[in-house]
């Protein structure tokens, strides 16, 4: 069996929820590609990267990620990760939902951790990532990943922010308005006063991707919103304007890398990957 056809048969994501006063979400990922789409998330993010390399685009600049990295996204950056070599390639990601006091963590940013501080926040994600801690002991391990984050960040590469051209807000506006019924490019295009042709291309300069990957990013992100509340798949995707549950789910598990009903569950789909010697 090649390198693709195993990492194919092993690939796992996994989510796991905390909805109490800490509010966010694990994910835990191995050998799947699926944030190769173009997107964004509504909440802070960090990610860090256990093996493998990826070409990760930011706005219009490509980066290159490797193991031991620590990646800050803040809400609404667009990016992409292509990895190198799917069947090596695993990372944690933490989405901040909450909690509201202000957090000190700047714009976009990179930093190689040394060596000595890759086990002890990689087994921070892990354990956050664990059912089997107490509340107490998860808002401890929290805390103590958001400091460590923010001071090793503090001496990180800056990453590029997409370029906003004011021409392209009104049209931002307009898609988050109607982002569920779909906005043509001839009425975006009105908006801008451009032509169709310049108006994608200056909306993928402001936002980092072209109108309809923007649309597709804004109904993804309402439908794991609404998940998480628990509304019903098929109501979902009603609400959220795709043709029907099946394109729904098959856009969804290309973005999330699971189906909506396992995402909406809030809890270990997979059993969680062991990482290597050393990187745990």
């Amino acid at each position: 069996m090649d390198s693709e056809k195993k990492g194919a048969a092993s690939r796992r994501v996994v989510y796991l929820r905390e909805e109490g006063t800490l509010r966010f979400e694990v994910q835990v990922c191995r050998f799947d590609p699926h944030a190769r789409h173009r997107h964004f998330h509504p909440e802070r993010a960090l990610a860090f990267i256990r093996e493998g390399t990826s070409r990760t685009v930011l706005g219009t600049t490509e980066h290159l990620l490797g193991p031991g990295m620590l990646v800050h996204f803040p809400p609404g950056t667009p990016h992409s990760c292509d990895p190198q070599d799917p069947s090596s390639w695993r990372y944690d990601m933490l989405f901040l939902q909450g909690p509201e006091e202000p957090l000190p963590f700047g714009g976009p940013g990179a930093v190689l951790l040394p060596p000595e501080e890759r086990k002890p926040l990689g087994r921070l994600f892990r354990e956050l990532a664990s059912l089997r801690l107490s509340p107490t002991d998860r808002e401890h391990r929290f805390y103590e990943l958001l400091e460590r984050a923010a001071a090793l960040l503090g001496e990180g590469i800056p990453l590029e922010p997409p370029l906003r051209d004011p021409r392209m807000l009104p049209v931002e506006t307009l898609l988050r308005e109607r982002f569920r019924e779909g906005v043509s490019l001839e009425e975006l295009a009105d908006r801008a006063g451009l032509s169709r042709f310049h108006l994608v291309r200056a909306f993928r300069r402001h936002a980092g991707m072209p109108p309809h990957a923007f649309q597709t990013a804004l109904r993804i992100n309402a439908a794991k919103d609404l998940l998480r509340q628990g509304m019903g798949v098929q109501r979902v995707a009603q609400e959220t304007g795709f043709f029907d549950q099946s394109h729904f789910a098959a856009a969804f598990r290309e973005r999330c890398g699971v189906r909506p009903r396992d995402y909406a569950r809030g809890e270990q789909v997979f059993p969680i990957p062991e990482g290597p010697k050393g990187a745990s």
